[in-house]
């Protein structure tokens, strides 16, 4: 294949939006190079799963003997080992040794490196709403963006009450696809998906790490975290992994209350732990199970109500705690033919959350009395099985291929009440003459369903159960016509059944026991085609169509206004792109430009009792964007400078009315989209004698942004700056490293997220009754952690 001349650089760039991307730390297997064709690519036919992750694994740490090209990663993205930049889809790869050096430890950590990903996280109870390309969900609706663990979904289909979060510690990689995903992945990668790619066991090899971290935070606390793995081979047929994480968080804000002067209410602490084993008793049989629990809790959200950036909350009399967790169970057996590798993969998994909230923050003066006199709690459980068979052709040939059929059923048990406390009825009673006091018995006898030992019902209602349904066959194949030129063509056929049963009491018990169900089928398509004119270009398109799960409503209280079902929204994602190489390797420049054309989204809107919510389509938006990357090996032996952003318009196609009344004109920018969010990140690593020392300064600029379709809330409008740096003997007993991590280093203090009226406005209304809540920035923080090898 032709080489490109370096002097054609200017004309590329010429064409380049200003904004450039680089996707966050790509890691060696492959050079470019080689990555360039299928036949460095391994065969899955002699190449089970544990392999593969081997040969994915990132290298253990950068040295001066380092290769003097940017580095490939191979991924599964596409259920088959890919050099990741030969897929014609854009990705970001974020390999689990720079995640581990970085303190990540959630999702909002990840999405700080990859522009074009937006998350709010909880508040009050509230799911998070992720956003991929402008495309995100509404309170309320189900999720845009998937998550699953390997091959295994961990996000919900319908709902997302629980939204799954696991700590990246001991992944061999985190992959952030962009776009949807739908013709491989289903239902929750309407927008993108998230894959946490975990280390598998390998066979013949001892190995282990850990650490200990303590972190401070300004003007809030200080609280350390564990971590420890280890890979144990057992004679040549078996190996063992197993991982461990304990980590607890600092609390950041205060309460300045009368029934309670607390400080860092909000501290909290989890801990995930996995166990792996591989079996290959053949060459061409393997077998991989692998069983991970995760538990997070904190005493009180980490939110407050008024938008003054103190950190502080004087309306909230008790805590709120909150918890949730998950257990995976997952057996992935495979057996490679001459012909295809069949691979059958079962997954179970559950989840429960748990929120505890004071609710008395809604009349102002009484909790800032000290008075608690009204409390919810929400409890949510679910349970979802998996059964995908597929077949996997060679990565040898022209003609390369993926088949298979997908099952997934999940369920969900979810209860959700509000009462009024006995601490304030005992109150008001103790106040009553008692003749009123009598003549408020019959009453109070008349409503045994509104009195528990919590107090009085206000509202108590859930599903028991709800339940979503997936079936459908896929495929997906690529033929190359020639060196130069790739065509992929995918297929997805599926039906989707949601069904569920209302659980009411009390004055919401109009609609109890009703089962209302919606069944919908598909067909997700995706085309793309790649071109490389020369060894180190290559341009792609790529056509695909996501889809999310519709459903049903059914308010408490009935309403004719409020429509039964809801439709399935889709986006079609249309993208062009180029990735290229320069000078020897050195300077690596992507751009990718795409168009969605969002069709029917879910909406919350409230019906016109102002008692219910319920879900409709409404409208859609077109969303254009470019999202570039540069990253150098610069002539400085050790200094790597990587660039990475993305502009994007997400904007409605037609008016309509939100939830709370407002006329939304055609035109608007759609929430939790930034028009620009950028990272920039410096990187030296070099050996001073027997001491290797590394640094990396990483900026994460993140835009403007609007928490609700209304922008009533303004989020985002910051940029954050973290060190890390490294110091480490390899030559020592364990290659023991020490690490100085500061995070958000200029202490910017802004909204991450927020609703209810915009900050500082004010009315005697409001001075009365609380409907907002905002999450900040977390300030200033610094780490220290020691980390072991061996």
């Amino acid at each position: 294949m032709k080489k490109f001349c370096a002097r054609c650089l200017c004309m590329v760039l010429g064409l380049m939006p200003g904004v450039l991307m680089a996707q966050a730390a790509e890691t060696a297997t492959v050079t470019p190079a080689a990555a360039a064709s299928d036949e460095a690519e391994p065969s899955l036919a002699v190449i089970p799963l544990a392999a593969q992750d081997e040969a994915a694994a990132p290298l253990k740490r950068a040295s001066d003997d380092q290769p003097v090209e940017l580095e490939e990663v191979v991924v599964t993205t596409t259920k088959r080992p890919q050099a990741a930049r030969a897929i014609p889809i854009s990705m970001a790869v974020l390999e689990g040794d720079k995640l581990e050096e970085l303190g990540v430890r959630k999702l909002k950590d990840i999405f700080a490196l990859v522009p074009g990903v937006n998350m709010q996280d909880e508040i009050g109870g509230l799911q998070r709403k992720i956003s991929v390309r402008g495309a995100g969900p509404d309170t309320g609706t189900n999720q845009t963006v998937g998550a699953v663990f390997g091959d295994i979904p961990i996000s919900d289909p319908y709902g997302a009450t629980t939204i799954v979060d696991p700590n990246p510690w001991d992944m061999s990689t985190v992959e952030v696809l962009k776009g949807p995903q739908g013709t491989l992945f289903g239902a929750t990668s309407l927008a993108g998906l998230i894959r946490y790619v975990p280390n598998y066991p390998k066979l013949g090899t001892w190995e282990g790490k850990g650490f200990y971290e303590y972190t401070s935070v300004d003007r809030g606390g200080a609280a350390p975290a564990y971590g420890v793995a280890l890979n144990a081979p057992v004679g040549d047929t078996i190996a063992l992994r197993a991982s461990g994480i304990l980590q607890k968080t600092p609390g950041v804000i205060d309460s300045d209350n009368p029934s309670r002067e607390q400080k860092d209410i909000d501290k909290g602490r989890g801990w995930n732990g996995r166990v792996m084993a591989l079996w290959q008793p053949l060459e061409a049989f393997t077998v991989n199970a692998w069983y991970t629990k995760e538990e997070r809790r904190a005493d009180d959200f980490n939110l407050v109500t008024y938008a003054d950036g103190t950190y502080t909350r004087n309306d909230a009399p008790t805590a709120s705690p909150y918890a949730n967790g998950y257990q995976l169970g997952t057996l992935d057996l495979r057996y490679a033919f001459d012909w295809a590798t069949l691979v059958s993969l079962t997954g179970y998994q559950k989840k429960h959350s748990e929120n505890d909230i004071d609710s008395s923050y809604l009349v102002q003066p009484l909790a800032r009395a000290g008075v608690s006199f009204l409390r919810g709690d929400r409890q949510v459980n679910t349970h979802g099985l998996l059964q995908e068979l597929r077949l996997v052709s060679p990565n040898d040939g022209r003609f390369t291929w993926v088949g298979g059929v997908y099952y997934s059923t999940f369920s969900e048990s979810i209860r959700s009440r509000l009462n009024v406390s006995n601490d304030l009825i005992d109150q008001a009673t103790a106040l009553l003459p008692v003749e009123q006091l009598a003549s408020l018995l019959p009453l109070l006898s008349s409503l045994p369903s509104l009195i528990s030992d919590d107090g009085i019902s206000a509202s108590n209602s859930g599903y028991d159960p709800l339940k979503a349904d997936e079936q459908a066959i896929y495929g997906e194949a690529n033929y190359d016509f020639s060196d130069q030129w790739r065509l992929t063509l995918g297929s997805r056929l599926y039906q989707t059944k949601v069904e569920g049963t209302l659980i009411a009491s009390g004055a919401s018990s109009a609609n109890n026991g009703a089962s209302p169900g919606s069944t919908e089928k598909g067909w997700s398509p995706k085309i793309a085609l790649t071109y490389r004119p020369f060894e180190d270009i290559m341009l792609y398109g790529n056509v695909s169509r996501g889809f999310q799960f519709g459903g049903f409503n059914l308010p408490t209280v009935p309403s004719p206004a409020v429509p039964l079902t809801f439709e399935s929204s889709t986006l079609w994602n249309y993208e062009i792109g180029a990735r290229t190489d320069w000078f020897d390797r050195k300077l690596r420049v992507d751009v990718t430009a795409f168009f969605l054309d969002w069709k029917n989204p879910q909406v919350s809107q409230t019906a016109p009792d102002g008692l219910s919510t319920y879900v409709d389509n409404v409208g859609g938006t077109h969303n254009i964007g470019v999202e570039s990357t540069l990253r150098w090996k610069t002539p400085l032996p050790g200094l790597v400078i990587e660039q990475s952003g993305s502009y994007i318009e997400a904007r409605t196609t037609t008016e309509f009315t939100d939830s709370s009344g407002n006329e939304i004109p055609k035109g608007t920018l759609f929430p939790s989209s930034p028009l620009v969010q950028a990272v920039t990140t410096l990187s030296y690593s070099r050996m001073f004698g027997p001491w290797l020392t590394q640094l990396s300064l990483i900026n994460s600029l993140q835009g403007k942004a609007y928490s609700n379709i209304a922008h009533t809330v303004t989020v985002g409008d910051y940029d954050l700056l973290n060190l890390v740096v490294n110091l480490g003997r390899l030559d020592w007993p364990g290659s023991p490293t020490l690490t100085l991590a500061g995070n958000n280093l200029t202490n910017e203090q802004k909204l991450a997220a927020g609703f209810g009226p915009a900050p500082g406005a004010s009315s005697p209304t409001m001075s009365l009754v609380a409907n907002s809540s905002y999450v900040y920035t977390l300030p200033r923080s610094v780490a220290m952690r020691l980390s072991l090898e061996f």
